[in-house]
């Protein structure tokens, strides 16, 4: 009857569909299911059908859960989006993440599909007529003769896999694929000109000698910007193939590409990637030092228990200074004002340089997190 998530990553009418898609599991004793599965494996640890079994009661109980959710809420996009997004915080292969999983896929596609029941008896229809035929087909005798031609190992596996013990690997690492990608993606103009941002979700397979195939945008923004990813990843570099059982097969792969507007021609413009960004004098480590030693946690966030993270934003000038300093999320208490003082009370920063060289307005985020001991 307990529900762990993480407050800190989870918030609003976020937290409420996680926790409304758990209580499914607890109301409808998904756990006695569970067990009573596991129980089957323990006793049937040989039979292959019953890790299928398994497998099908969890996957039976995401589609009940987000069936209901969906019922409660009514907003399938957003929804879809909030498992895509948080699958990837999990701590994984950059490449591999919850995406790319068979099970959210499935997720995904069921609660895009609609109820056709005309559709689903013509179907049993048509395919017990084409059993029906098949098994007529193939009643009468066989006489054709052997041409002695050799039939295909069982070995040979030339099936698409999404998971296998050893993952392509793009070469020189995941540093390198994404410095490959911000080099070799150019902005559409007419994206650039209509202010289209937004990210572009690439499917591919990685061949069993590492050539890319069969590249093709799986979500898109339009504008041109779902051709110039598609383009891209299909010029890659061979990878590294993927093994199972210690050969080579072919591996399914996704990679988000985004697209942002951080280079305006515009004068005075505020960028949020450059070519050098800002840097506080000592670095990441000092600016940490900083702010330790100079947040006061306030009394009334004492007293009232409260702990959290306030991310602040502001703009490093084009010499160094702070300015424009804002809170985005905050958690009260006296603590979203603390985060202002110190954040606007920092010393210059080293500023952005834009691909010339020359200094530029760049929008910052910290997260300050308070916590009591």
């Amino acid at each position: 009857n307990t529900i762990y998530i993480d407050a800190e990553s989870l918030s609003g009418l976020e937290a409420e569909k996680v926790i409304d898609h758990e209580k499914v599991h607890i109301n409808q004793y998904h756990s006695v299911d569970l067990i009573f599965a596991e129980l089957v494996c323990i006793f049937q640890w040989f039979n292959p059908f019953a890790y299928l079994i398994k497998q099908a009661i969890k996957e039976n109980h995401e589609f009940i859960a987000d069936k209901q959710v969906l019922e409660k809420h009514n907003d399938s996009e957003a929804y879809s989006m909030l498992l895509y997004e948080y699958s990837s915080i999990i701590n994984t292969h950059n490449l591999t993440h919850n995406f790319s999983y068979s099970l959210l896929k499935r997720r995904l596609d069921m609660m895009e599909k609609q109820k056709k029941p005309i559709r689903f008896v013509m179907g049993i229809i048509g395919a017990l007529f084409a059993f029906s035929f098949a098994l007529f087909a193939c009643s009468q005798p066989d006489n054709r003769v052997d041409t002695g031609y050799a039939k295909l190992g069982t070995e040979y596996d030339d099936s698409t896999y999404t998971e296998v013990e050893v993952m392509p690997q793009y070469p020189g690492g995941m540093d390198s694929l994404t410095a490959y990608l911000s080099k070799s993606i150019t902005y559409p103009s007419t994206a650039k000109s209509e202010g289209i941002e937004g990210k572009v979700v690439v499917n591919f397979i990685i061949s069993k000698d590492g050539s890319v195939r069969d590249v093709n945008a799986i979500k898109g923004i339009g504008y041109g910007c779902d051709e110039e990813a598609v383009r891209v990843i299909s010029q890659m570099p061979d990878w590294t193939p993927g093994l199972k059982n210690g050969k080579a097969v072919k591996v399914s792969f996704n990679i988000p590409i985004r697209f942002n507007l951080g280079h305006s021609v515009v004068k005075d413009s505020v960028f949020k990637v450059v070519d050098q960004m800002p840097e506080f004098p000592g670095g990441v480590k000092v600016l940490m030092q900083y702010l330790g030693s100079n947040i006061k946690y306030p009394e009334e966030a004492k007293r009232d228990s409260i702990q959290g993270r306030v991310f602040v934003q502001f703009v490093v000038e084009k010499d160094g200074t702070v300015s424009g300093t804002k809170v985005l999320r905050g958690i009260g208490g006296g603590c979203d004002e603390e985060a202002l003082r110190v954040v606007s009370s920092m010393p210059n920063w080293k500023p952005g340089l834009d691909e010339n060289q020359e200094p530029v307005r760049v929008e910052y985020n910290i997260p300050i997190k308070y916590a009591l001991k």
